[in-house]
């Protein structure tokens, strides 16, 4: 579906925005303008990355932004992304997308309402827009890690958190992934493209903020994960101690118990008045020299 977002018949300026576009609409809008079949055939490719290409006077760029409506298991960057590709001449911007973006619904009704904005001003609002939809989900995966911090050092029992790990970091990697590559694309602008140096500038300061962000949470995912398995071993460690402790006080016990169990018959201790006090009483001094030992080497 094709829509005219924007349009000034005085300087010759048009948005063009289009939604799940047909090939047959795709072919009319590369006739129309000028635009090459490949750059069109991109388009078409639903889990293409962004990417930055000059085609004579046309500036080709697609981006990838946040799907706020991705599932909470979703991990994947189709999953988690959607496209918006962009066509900008100059005099006019076209944009194509598969589903309904709301970001370019809300840069329509915030910058169009007046006949002084520039396409110039459009294309780097959806590239701004484009960038910081991945903020919330930043911050959101921040949190996340916050009550697993919580569950590892205060909770014995956290069965899920491995499964909830896996696809945090999943997520987390494509947010970086999608936020390297929009950076590279931005950073690629400086010489090339037509839009003003300044404005650049100031979406270079913002894609290098985003990242650096996502590569702190990223850092942090992979430092608690390290905690964890280390937090687990050190509860089995802790297991194995107290396991090997009995073992160490019962195993002269039964060593004792095993000798004076054979019943044989000439064993004197058997028809010996205080021979089962006996034994009992060198079963407890042999507990307490154990015991004294481990005091002593500070293992208990």
């Amino acid at each position: 579906m094709i829509n005219t977002l924007y349009k000034n018949e005085t300087l010759g300026l048009e948005w063009i925005d289009i939604v799940f576009p047909t090939p047959q609409e795709l072919e009319s809008i590369a006739a129309k303008y000028g635009i090459h079949r490949h750059a069109i055939e991109d388009c078409l490719q639903p889990n293409h990355l962004p990417k930055l290409e000059f085609m004579e006077n046309i500036m080709f760029v697609i981006i990838r932004v946040y799907d706020e409506e991705s599932l909470e298991e979703a991990d994947s960057i189709q999953e988690l992304t959607r496209k918006i590709a962009m066509f900008f001449t100059g005099k006019t911007l076209i944009t194509i997308h598969r589903r309904e973006q709301p970001l370019v619904m809300d840069i329509k009704n915030t910058y169009c309402i007046n006949d002084k904005v520039t396409l110039e001003k459009i294309a780097v609002q959806i590239l701004r827009r484009g960038i910081l939809s991945y903020e919330a989900p930043i911050a959101k995966a921040d949190k996340v890690l916050d009550a697993f911090e919580t569950k590892i050092f205060l909770k014995r029992k956290h069965p899920t958190i491995i499964k909830d790990s896996y696809y945090l970091k999943r997520k987390v990697d494509v947010y970086r992934r999608m936020i390297l590559l929009t950076k590279d694309l931005i950073h690629r602008f400086k010489d090339e493209s037509p839009l003003n140096p300044v404005v650049m500038e100031d979406l270079r300061d913002t894609v290098d903020r985003m990242y650096v962000e996502c590569d702190l949470v990223r850092d942090n995912l992979n430092q608690l994960l390290s905690i964890h398995f280390n937090v687990s071993t050190q509860r089995v460690n802790e297991v194995i101690l107290v396991l090997t402790l009995f073992s160490v006080f019962f195993m002269p016990l039964t060593f004792i118990v095993g000798v004076y169990g054979m019943n044989f018959k000439l064993m004197p201790e058997i028809d010996w008045e205080y021979g089962y006090p006996a034994v009992w009483g060198l079963m407890v001094l042999v507990v307490l020299i154990i015991w004294q030992w481990f005091n002593r080497k500070k293992w208990l």
